[in-house]
């Protein structure tokens, strides 16, 4: 079918109208189209289904609907399920609908909608894009002419979730693209007359075309609360060049730890002995089964415990002393969650096993053998998979194979400025990627993401790097997953002994030792002599903190007070 790309936009009418209580100027003004919310119903690639997701205080779907029920006659949502909006916010007046396709992808919704719309026209819009304007809406309206479908066209390609669909052109269309086989909205673009909004024309009404951003990963929600915090404070809204979400070249050490926890959660409970159970975190309320003392009267003063009271609560850590509490009290197995197993990989083909005498250009496999002591120091179960060779088909099998066997994946190497090897490019082939740099140092290199839903940390090959990375970032994720409520190692205040510099563009995490100052009180601390990405002598247990120095000073005098956080204190220590 003929399709004509516009060269120059007709301006918009100004008006103003009455709808319901509202008045409502010419940028709100109501068009005689129906907008259309396709919400599926199987995203769930962060856990959840993404159209629920909060966003500061608003489900997606229904920040989506109220956008484009400010300029749309009427509004209805296209799901699968149904059952899951029913109490998600949706203003009164938006229809929700079941997909008459089920689970045939946008298209299914679209259909479902252009059957279901009063209107001459249907706007489709992706649930998962908070970024839709009236104004952009507006801009679309106006440039449909004679068309049957107005659909925006950038660098990267057409964007049928969020165009304008004429429905007795494209209503048939779409079936015909379904009973076809087909499944892609832009199949009905072959088949009525179309006209194609080039990217110029979208960037005089949105520069950054960020009404085209959608949310797919927990970097792109972080992003979407950001831009929404912002305008409603009438800020400059967070955005990159093509106004997509943007996979930040660098982001805070505060952001990568939200993002972390975003998608991390306790796994389920299991059923072990009581010496299994120390130290572990509790994943159900414990009763008593008898009155202590006994007697028949169990209420009377001075007694301990009566039979049914509440002994011990899910989320409490376990002792030595609640272990015979519980023995008291009739339990012989409890509840506790599950350790996470937690896949441990080297990437490189330089390194060899500790074993073997390294020759040149070789190096021992040191890192499998830390990473995976942190992993077990952390209460979590390393499962080693040894050294992955520089090949992308066995990157792809050592990560299929622990995605399938873990609860979470940790890979060292190939994660350096320029020297990504195969895990970058693989992980984004298999899974998803979060962020890959973190404005630290060491361990600014670093990715996270996930594959086939299991957590995914991709830290530095360096000693050094990958440890302090796995202290800010893998162990408050492991701890979260083991159940406990402290997730953040104790922090002592000390002052520094001698002199520090740093650059000022990211927080350092340098390794030293802090200890009581026997002459003025308080805490000194000194760091590391060698401040070397190598294997200094903090890996040989001559440091117990990590002292963090922020992002905005380049000069640390002697006597400056920092934060240092204790490696020989768990956390929840007071």
């Amino acid at each position: 079918m003929r399709r004509r790309t516009l060269k120059g936009r007709r301006p918009c009418r100004r008006d103003v109208v009455q709808r319901g209580a509202r008045v409502i100027d010419r940028n709100q003004r109501c068009l005689p189209l129906t907008a259309a919310v396709l919400a599926g119903g199987r995203s769930e690639r962060m856990g959840v289904d993404k159209t629920l997701l909060d966003i500061r205080g608003q489900a997606l779907v229904a920040r989506v609907a109220e956008r484009v029920r400010e300029v749309c006659a009427h509004t209805l949502v296209a799901t699968n399920r149904p059952e899951a909006l029913t109490d998600v916010g949706l203003p009164a007046d938006v229809r929700v609908l079941r997909d008459e396709v089920a689970y045939q992808g946008p298209l299914g919704g679209l259909t479902t909608a252009l059957a279901a719309a009063t209107d001459e026209w249907v706007l489709a819009v992706g649930a998962d894009m908070p970024h839709v304007t009236p104004e952009i809406i507006r801009a679309l309206w106006d440039l449909r002419g004679d068309a049957d479908a107005v659909v925006p066209v950038t660098e990267k390609g057409t964007e049928p979730l969020l165009a304008l669909y004429r429905i007795a052109a494209c209503l048939p269309a779409a079936r015909d693209v379904l009973a076809s086989g087909g499944r892609r909205i832009v199949g009905v673009f072959a088949r009525v007359k179309t006209v194609e909004v080039p990217e110029q024309l979208l960037r005089s009404v949105d520069p950054e075309l960020r009404f085209l951003v959608n949310v797919n990963t927990p970097a792109d929600l972080h992003v979407a609360r950001e831009r929404v915090l912002a305008e409603s404070h009438g800020a400059q809204p967070l955005a990159s060049s093509d106004g997509r979400a943007p996979q930040p070249e660098t982001i805070s050490v505060e952001q990568a730890l939200e993002l972390v926890l975003g998608f991390v959660k306790p796994l389920p409970s299991e059923r072990v002995s009581l010496l299994d159970a120390l130290n572990r975190v509790l994943a159900e309320d414990v009763t008593s089964d008898i009155d202590f003392p006994p007697s028949d009267i169990c209420a009377m003063a001075g007694f301990a415990v009566c039979a049914g009271d509440l002994v011990l609560r899910a989320g409490e850590v376990i002792g030595p002393s609640a272990i015979g509490l519980l023995a008291f009290t009739g339990h012989d197995t409890v509840a506790i969650y599950e350790r996470p197993r937690v896949g441990v990989l080297t990437t490189g083909s330089e390194l060899i096993e500790a074993e073997e005498k390294p020759g040149p250009g070789k190096i021992r496999n040191s890192n499998s053998y830390s990473v995976a002591a942190q992993v077990l120091a952390a209460g979590a179960i390393p499962v080693r998979y040894g050294i992955v060779p520089d090949d992308r088909d066995a990157t792809r099998a050592a990560f299929d194979l622990a995605a399938r066997e873990c609860d979470l994946i940790i890979t060292s190497g190939g994660g350096s400025s320029g020297d990504f090897d195969f895990v970058q490019t693989v992980l984004e082939e298999m899974g998803q990627l979060t962020f890959s740099k973190v404005k630290m140092r060491p361990g600014n290199p670093q990715m996270v993401g996930n594959i086939h839903g299991v957590p995914f940390f991709g830290l530095p090959g360096n000693p050094t790097s990958a440890y302090a990375s796995f202290e800010v970032s893998v162990r408050p994720a492991l701890r979260a997953m083991l159940g406990f409520s402290a997730i953040a190692r104790p922090v002592t205040r000390a002052r520094l002994s001698h002199a520090v510099t740093k650059r000022r563009d990211r927080r350092y995490f340098e390794f030293g030792l802090v200890e009581r100052d026997p002459v003025h009180g308080g805490y000194l601390v000194r760091l590391s002599a060698t401040r070397s990405s190598a294997m200094p002598k903090e890996a040989r247990g001559c440091w117990n903190c990590l002292v963090m120095l922020p992002e905005s000073d380049g000069i640390f005098l002697a006597g400056t007070a920092v934060d240092c956080v204790r490696l020989d204190m768990e956390e929840g220590t007071p």
